[in-house]
């Protein structure tokens, strides 16, 4: 196939918060599958917060990237062009070969796709890795019990916004935060007993105003003043789900812990709390 594709390239690593000139877009020509391959036309690439980290060139979890390269990540897209027995022109498949036009791969790690089930791009959300890390995070780390108090932090974001729903199918009260009047507006139709906006009001105190009788999960998706918060208003054999820590991402260093007269470790030691990863799926079969 003739032609050239566009690629996003990380060409340096940022000093807190991104700026546009990290990136550059780039034209390559379109790849020719070899035996065995397959040309993959993307559809839509996601964006999503475990990405700064890994912009970082520090030990994660997950690689950092590599300078000069395409971003890699989930991407959903149609074989345009097959040599490969196990996949047919016209299929569509999710991979991890991320923000370019045009991806080769051999098959060893795409997942197709039925477009009849759902929307492809709910492969890239609630039906792919945020909304497996939101059941994970909630039913097997955070044990939820009917009629326990969820606070959600990052709410309307794609884990966030899956977890608060299935804590409220699982019969629970959920709390979230977000940063804007919109936001809290969505929220609210998806289910979620109550909200409010970070930006507005503080989390400690919202959590003493909208769960004055504490909370029994945290599903953490923020850090920072939400989590030292829920910590404080976590009830006995409470459950923090660490899932991720975006308020602090974009620190150039690591900032200093809670403030509150007590630390922690001592609110865990007094209220016998679990704190669970959710980037910790051993033992799990299902991903």
């Amino acid at each position: 196939m003739e032609g050239v594709g566009r690629e996003i390239r990380l060409v340096a690593r940022p000093q807190g918060f991104p700026g546009e000139d990290l990136f550059e877009v780039t034209e390559t020509p379109i790849p020719a599958p070899a035996e065995g391959q397959v040309l993959i036309r993307n559809a839509y690439f996601s964006v999503d917060p475990y990405m700064r980290p890994r912009m970082n060139d520090v030990r994660s979890y997950v690689a950092p990237f590599t300078l000069g390269e395409a971003m890699t990540g989930g991407a959903v897209g149609r074989v345009a062009v097959s040599r490969n027995s196990r996949y047919g022109e016209g299929e569509w498949v999710l991979h991890q070969l991320g923000w370019r036009e045009w991806a080769l791969s051999d098959g060893a790690t795409l997942r197709r796709l039925d477009p009849s089930a759902a929307p492809i791009s709910t492969a890239l959300g609630v039906l792919g890795m945020p909304g497996f890390t939101a059941w994970y995070g909630l039913f097997v780390l955070g044990e939820p019990k009917e009629g326990d108090t969820v606070f959600v932090s990052g709410a309307a974001g794609a884990v966030g916004s899956a977890a608060g729903q299935m804590a409220r199918i699982a019969g629970c009260r959920v709390i979230g935060s977000a940063g804007s009047a919109e936001k809290l507006e969505w929220l609210r139709e998806l289910g979620f007993d109550d909200a409010f906006d970070y930006n507005e009001q503080r989390p400690y105190t919202a959590l003493a105003e909208l769960a004055p009788n504490g909370i029994d999960i945290y599903f953490d998706n923020v850090g920072g003043d939400h989590l030292e918060a829920a910590i404080g208003a976590l009830g006995n054999h409470g459950r923090i789900v660490a899932c991720g820590s975006i308020s602090r991402y974009n620190d150039p260093a690591s900032s200093p812990g809670p403030i509150s007269p007590r630390s922690p470790s001592e609110y865990r030691m007094a209220s016998r709390l679990t704190t669970k990863d959710t980037t910790d799926t051993k033992g799990c079969p299902l991903w």
